[in-house]
Order: C-alpha cells, then structure tokens, then sequence
C-alpha cells in the first residue's frame, strides 16, 4: 500500500468522521442558522454586486455562505 492511498484512506475515514458527528449534534441537516455578517462580491461600481451572506450554526458550529437572505429563523 502506497503512502498516497494510506492518506486517502485516512482523509476519507476522518471524513466520513466528521459527517457522523455533525449528524448528531444536527441530526437531518436541521441547523440552527445564524447570520454573522455579509459582503458584497463582485461590485464594479455600477450597482451589479450580489450579497453574500455568512451563517453559522448555533448548535455544531458549522459555517456556510450564501447568496439567500432568509435562512434566519
């Protein structure tokens, strides 16, 4: 066994690791969302920027970003 498929075996086990533990502090993907900020991408100064929000999830601690406003509860 190679030293590149020792790795990949152990990045996809630690992978899979992290899924596993994320399904249960959230279980089904049913995060808590929070907005923690936003910024505009892609502004050339003629008004054609588009709106990047940051969440964070209050329970596990994940990060997301996206261009949808309304993932507050």
């Amino acid at each position: 066994m190679s030293i590149f498929s020792k790795k990949r075996d152990l990045i996809m086990r630690l992978t899979y690791r992290v899924a596993e533990l994320e399904e249960r502090l959230c279980p089904c993907e049913s995060h808590d969302w929070k907005r923690t900020g936003f910024s505009i991408v892609g502004e050339t100064g003629k008004g054609d920027g588009v709106d990047l929000y940051s969440y964070k999830c209050a329970r596990c601690g994940k990060t997301m970003k996206s261009i949808q406003p309304f993932l507050d509860r």
